[in-house]
């Protein structure tokens, strides 16, 4: 008997929308059944790839019509976050593209959402199905004897903004820059590896030619100082704009330093001697190949074992990214535990 496919409805037809909604359906797990943008041509030209699918221009419309085993939201959650939370009510399991929320508040009413409606939200981590990132989380795990003493984190991603992305520069609109953007992935997998941090500091810089304009535009670049148990401490900067790329985190012991990027491990010593070396060839189609197959196991098969970012671990990770934001317009050291403790109680 061969298996029921995932009845799937795609809000947003953006390149990542359409991408993934080809991508589910020739995985040959996914039925993409509906599909909306606010553009009506652009939704009926693309639904037309996909037998009996229907095309709409309105999300309402698209949620209220249909009932989906799965909503994939790629649309910018301050364009759709009232048609996820309508779509929780009528018991659709959700995937959402990163960012899954604008601020910890958001992602919290959603979670008490989906807890009362017995409804899944994923979170699109794709970051999680690097193979960088499992050896990385092999190699902390066999040296969980030996104390990590250092992190530091350089993450610079230089991007100019097309007219349509220009909602990005709106903190109402993003919720935030190049931390809750760029460098989700980072926060992700330093409270994957090494839990929630017990205090952050941070220094946001902005392009804005002046202050007062400071204040309506996201964060260019930051600079955070973080603090873990077990005396472990940790310094990131972060940047969309300074440039050339580069994406490097380094975790040093008492004898070694392990260098991660995206695309490899090295392992040395302090005199620069190479004690290990590890490549990989992941490209971010293969990452949500595998990101689609665990999303399905876990919705038809109820795997426990699927690596797909659920909505708490989300929750950690955000009160991360929401302690940092606090931490730069107090200017003091906050607590990522006590965000936890306060918004969801």
């Amino acid at each position: 008997m061969s298996e029921k496919l995932i009845t799937t409805a795609v809000l947003g037809l953006n390149s990542q929308g359409k991408n993934l909604a080809k991508m589910a359906s020739e995985s040959g797990r996914f039925a993409i059944t509906a599909v909306a943008d606010n553009d009506m041509e652009t939704a009926v030209d693309f639904a037309g790839q996909f037998d009996g699918c229907e095309s709409f221009d309105d999300f309402r419309q698209l949620v209220m019509q249909n009932k989906p085993d799965l909503l994939i939201v790629a649309e910018p959650m301050h364009n759709a976050i009232e048609h996820v939370k309508t779509a929780i009510k009528n018991k659709i399991n959700i995937l959402k593209l990163l960012p899954g929320a604008r601020d910890f508040a958001e992602i919290s009413q959603i979670k008490k959402l989906c807890k009362q409606n017995s409804v899944e939200y994923f979170v699109a981590d794709t970051d999680k199905y690097l193979k960088s990132r499992q050896k990385l989380s092999k190699l902390l795990s066999e040296n969980s004897e030996t104390t990590a003493k250092l992190i530091a984190v350089e993450w610079t991603e230089p991007a100019e903004f097309t007219e349509e992305q220009l909602w990005r520069k709106d903190p109402k609109l993003a919720g935030g820059g190049v931390v809750l953007h760029e460098a989700y992935g980072v926060f992700s997998l330093l409270v994957e590896n090494f839990d929630v941090p017990e205090q952050v500091f941070t220094l946001d810089v902005s392009n804005a030619p002046d202050k007062q304009q400071q204040t309506y535009l996201t964060e260019d670049s930051t600079a955070i100082s973080i603090r873990f148990a077990d005396s472990l401490a940790g310094n990131l900067v972060l940047s969309r704009t300074i440039g050339p790329s580069k994406k490097v985190i380094r975790i040093f012991f008492q004898d070694k330093v392990i260098e991660y990027r995206p695309d490899s491990i090295e392992i040395k010593d302090f005199s620069g001697e190479i004690l290990g070396k590890y490549s990989y060839d992941d490209n971010e189609s293969s990452l949500r190949e595998a990101m689609l197959t665990n999303l399905a196991d876990k919705i038809t098969l109820n795997d426990e074992n699927a690596k797909i970012s659920t909505i708490n671990e989300h929750i950690s990770t955000m009160a991360v990214i929401e302690a940092i934001y606090l931490s730069a317009r107090t200017t003091m050291p906050e607590m990522p535990e006590r965000i936890i403790q306060l918004k969801q109680h």
